[in-house]
């Protein structure tokens, strides 16, 4: 096996992700045109500041998306020590996970996409890391766990495969 994996983005899939998000664009706008009355007159200010708002949010979630693209280096990382990624804001905040504190992994599905989750014993230097909203979403407070879950939705691999490669790394290198 090698010392290091390093999974990078898979363009049709990253592409196929920005068409679908400019179309959301494109329904969220029209939404908004519509509510403004333009059609038949009558303004509909729920509607206009809720499809406004989401248009805002999707739009500058596009411009980072666009930002992202250029990107070429690995979006997961699997060697001896640990894991890292940027799959979602939380992974590419928490940075490396050490084996070590691994306390278990699991597929977990969220929506449409299957997420790698992993389950993190509670350390002071995973807590010094993140934001208190970024904290706030992973800490679990009944188990004393953090979970950081990576998603397969741009990378190169399935999340089956990154799973198993994940589980063989920790298996491997866990007990130091």
């Amino acid at each position: 096996m090698t010392e290091q994996i390093e999974i990078f983005r898979d363009s049709k899939k990253s592409k196929k992700l920005f068409i679908r998000s400019i179309v959301l664009c494109l329904v969220l706008a029209g939404m908004a045109v519509y509510s403004f009355g333009v059609f038949d007159r009558v303004i509909k200010i729920k509607l206009a500041v809720v499809s406004c708002a989401l248009l805002l949010v999707m739009l500058f979630m596009l411009v980072g998306a666009l930002r992202q693209l250029k990107d070429k280096s690995a979006l997961v990382k699997i060697n001896a020590k640990g894991i890292s990624g940027k799959t979602t804001p939380l992974s590419k905040a928490f940075g490396e996970i050490e084996w070590s504190d691994v306390v278990d992994m699991e597929l977990r599905k969220v929506g449409g996409d299957t997420l790698v989750a992993f389950i993190i014993q509670e350390h002071p230097k995973y807590e010094r890391r993140l934001s208190k909203s970024f904290r706030s979403m992973a800490y679990q407070k009944d188990s004393k766990h953090y979970v950081i879950m990576y998603t397969a939705s741009e990378i190169e691999t399935d999340a089956e495969t990154l799973f198993d490669q994940a589980i063989h790394y920790w298996k491997m290198y866990a007990a130091g």
